[in-house]
């Protein structure tokens, strides 16, 4: 891989073009990179990536409980807590009692969170489109049944492995 950015282990290069330990080194080129556009992109706002997951979530699950934001993301609801504070004194949320239940708490952007989010959504468009750049329709599909198989094979083996 030409001008490779991230850091390639001895003798990846040098691999069979289909070896497993090549084709896992490249998926995982193709996530750190997108992440770190991303981290580039997103930190002229003043919000880290953990606080901009949490607006993306709350983005497509509008009034969603603290609780179940913390489930969402794998997380403490005091680790959540912290950064909900953080975004609500930057005025992209805000909080609300639930109706229904007191002690909880509903979540949802304010109109500086929508438009954060918004412009987020593009340049994800747009690095999207440059990933898949040269890609036909019918490759698109094919990558993405392998990946789906490749989810579905390390869930397995993750969840085999967790029993031990």
């Amino acid at each position: 891989m030409k001008d490779s950015i991230i850091y390639m282990p001895p003798g990846i290069e040098e691999a069979k073009e289909n070896s497993s330990k090549k084709l896992h080194w490249r998926v995982r080129y193709v996530n750190r990179i997108s992440k770190r556009i991303v981290e580039k992109r997103v930190q002229s706002t003043g919000v880290y990536h953990s606080q901009h997951r949490i607006l993306m979530i709350i983005s497509d699950a509008p009034d969603i409980s603290q609780k179940e934001l913390a489930q969402r993301m794998e997380i403490s609801t005091a680790a959540t807590a912290v950064s909900i504070k953080k975004l609500m004194n930057s005025g992209y949320i805000e909080r609300n009692t639930d109706e229904n239940d007191n002690r909880a708490n509903k979540l949802k952007l304010t109109d500086k969170g929508l438009e954060l989010v918004k412009s987020s959504r593009e340049m994800f468009d747009e690095l999207h489109e440059s990933i898949y750049k040269g890609f036909s329709e019918e490759e698109r599909a094919q990558l993405a049944k392998y990946l789906e198989r490749m989810c579905e094979n390390v869930t397995e083996y993750y969840n085999e492995t967790g029993k031990r």
